[in-house]
């Protein structure tokens, strides 16, 4: 069995790795309830950052990628040629030295939202957290 960390990130990578068309509709048309205490959303304040800084230097962000990765490997059948190559190169960012991550972190193509995702996951790859 393995651990899937959010049904919506899940049923997306299945889609889109699968060839499938991903639609992103800008005008929320489901009322999402975000509070203090949700284990992962939206970090527009400050402590809600601090929080999700700590979640990434303690370990968590690695524990949920290889989860996630693990789910993702499971379905690989389901996976184009091409996603298929991308999981494969977001696995050896890793291992190996700070350099290789992040040769393997560039050639896979995986990116975060926002800046400060696309920097977190930068950090994360040089530390060896990801």
């Amino acid at each position: 069995a393995t651990s899937i960390v959010a049904h919506d990130w899940w049923i997306y990578h299945i889609v889109a790795g699968a060839g499938g068309s991903v639609i992103y509709d800008p005008i929320p048309s489901v009322f999402y309830r975000q509070h203090t205490n949700n284990l992962i959303g939206a970090y527009v304040t400050l402590t809600a950052k601090r929080r999700r800084f700590s979640q990434l230097a303690r370990g968590d962000f690695q524990a949920w990628t290889t989860g996630n990765l693990a789910a993702l490997q499971a379905s690989s059948a389901w996976l184009t040629p091409e996603s298929r190559r991308t999981l494969s190169e977001f696995r050896k960012a890793r291992n190996g030295t700070a350099l290789s991550r992040l040769r393997a972190l560039h050639t896979s193509r995986v990116y975060r939202q926002s800046r400060l995702g696309n920097g977190s996951l930068l950090i994360a790859t040089l530390a060896g957290l990801v």
